[in-house]
């Protein structure tokens, strides 16, 4: 509550600099292992394009263990993948999962304070229903966003946009 209140007043400190995002995604991956390895769980990053972004560390990495976090929570059985590309000037992030999916209506709702989607396969997972939208807020403020892609019963792709940079 004390995030979404410091965000809706512009009071979040940013430090905004030029890196290489591997290790950010390596770190995230790692703080979220023994999660899925309890759930056996097949987690890594899929592949990996290098490039530079210009953004705030802390704050890709408080996003990434969120949407890691939440495709271990919502995957069952399977793989939770990260991989990264660069396309018309973003560098992009994908977290994708084998997850329970989302319907298009729910996929409508997902970023909205509070929300959370309740059905039959997530009547037993925990949370606040901020998350979403907090690290949907983090990515706008360092001038990015978050999409996301999902067939209910197959999985969803999350993917953090930020802005690519080509200088080190």
């Amino acid at each position: 509550i004390l995030e979404v209140s410091r965000l809706e007043g512009n009071r979040v400190p940013l430090n905004i600099v030029t890196f290489d995002p591997h290790q950010i995604i390596v770190q995230s991956i790692e703080e979220l292992r023994s999660q899925a390895m309890e759930k056996k769980l097949d987690l890594a990053v899929a592949s990996e394009e290098p490039g530079m972004i210009r953004a705030d560390v802390e704050r890709v990495r408080e996003i990434l263990v969120n949407l890691i976090g939440n495709a271990i929570k919502y995957t069952p059985q399977g793989t939770v993948r990260v991989s990264t590309r660069v396309k018309n000037k973003e560098y992009l992030i994908t977290v994708a999962d084998t997850g329970v999916g989302l319907s298009s209506e729910d996929q409508g709702k997902l970023f909205q304070k509070f929300s959370r989607i309740q059905n039959e396969k997530t009547s037993t997972i925990v949370g606040t229903g901020l998350g979403l939208w907090i690290t949907l807020e983090l990515a706008r403020k360092m001038q990015g966003t978050i999409t996301v892609e999902s067939i209910e019963g197959v999985g969803s792709h999350f993917t953090l946009h930020l802005p690519y940079s080509e200088k080190k």
